[in-house]
């Protein structure tokens, strides 16, 4: 693994779960939280990594991309009943290229701003069986609960390649039997089919900056948050926290 991703390290409010990591953002948003002074350096060390430029110089090489495991992961077949063991069954398939995971809860405006190049494709196709439009159904899924972004690293340079596989085709009566739609996903699913990949390398570096601002938005929002609250170690002074 490359030295840039060498110390890399999830903020654990982030980490432990899809469903405690929306909560947290969505108090953070709200200015009712605050990291940890940990947690807040762990973050930093993830918005480094993502907007160094050897990792721009690894995606064009083909060795990095990255990939999401959209909300509601448990709404396929053969999974587990819960979102977050869903979420851990796709992450064990993916373990051995996945330098990190993290769980996040992204806008209605993030997630147009990660989709757009699809925006003009389908902003006037009406979703099969769906109210609105397939756009509306993208945005307003990958907005509507826990997501986790993934970012992999493959030596031999297939990145893209192996994560495409690796996800199926995107219907999932078309899909690879092995592959995670073929294994979970449903065609009524669709527009959404559990996971997302970028689809090139150029792709991938807009997505990965898109992850990056959102990541620096959220630090940013903290770092107001801890103008208004108490210092960690006056809250340790008065027996908080431990």
């Amino acid at each position: 693994m490359k030295e840039i991703f060498t110390g890399l390290v999830v903020p654990e409010s982030l980490s432990k779960s899809r469903k405690s990591a929306s909560q947290t953002i969505e108090n953070i948003t709200r200015e009712h939280l605050m990291l940890g002074e940990l947690e807040k350096k762990k973050l930093s060390l993830i918005v480094e990594v993502l907007t160094h430029p050897e990792l721009e110089k690894l995606v064009d090489e083909g060795k990095v991309t990255l990939g999401i495991i959209k909300p509601s992961a448990n709404h396929g077949k053969d999974l587990p009943k819960t979102d977050q063991e869903a979420c851990e069954l796709i992450l064990d398939e993916v373990s051995d290229n996945l330098v990190f995971n993290i769980n996040l809860k992204i806008t209605k405006p993030q997630a147009k701003e990660f989709y757009a190049p699809i925006r003009e494709k389908y902003i006037n196709r009406t979703a099969e069986n769906r109210k609105g439009t397939i756009w509306d159904s993208i945005t307003n899924y990958a907005s509507s609960g826990p997501v986790t972004f993934m970012l992999f690293y493959k030596e031999d340079g297939d990145a893209i390649e192996w994560w495409r596989n690796k996800m199926g085709h995107t219907r999932a009566d078309r899909a690879d039997k092995d592959s995670i739609r073929g294994k979970h996903a449903l065609v009524e699913m669709l527009p959404n089919n559990l996971v997302h990949g970028s689809e090139s390398k150029s792709e991938a570096k807009r997505e990965i900056g898109v992850l990056a601002d959102i990541l620096i938005d959220l630090g940013e929002k903290n770092e107001k948050n801890s103008k208004r609250f108490p210092r960690e170690k006056v809250l340790k002074s008065l027996s908080v926290l431990p």
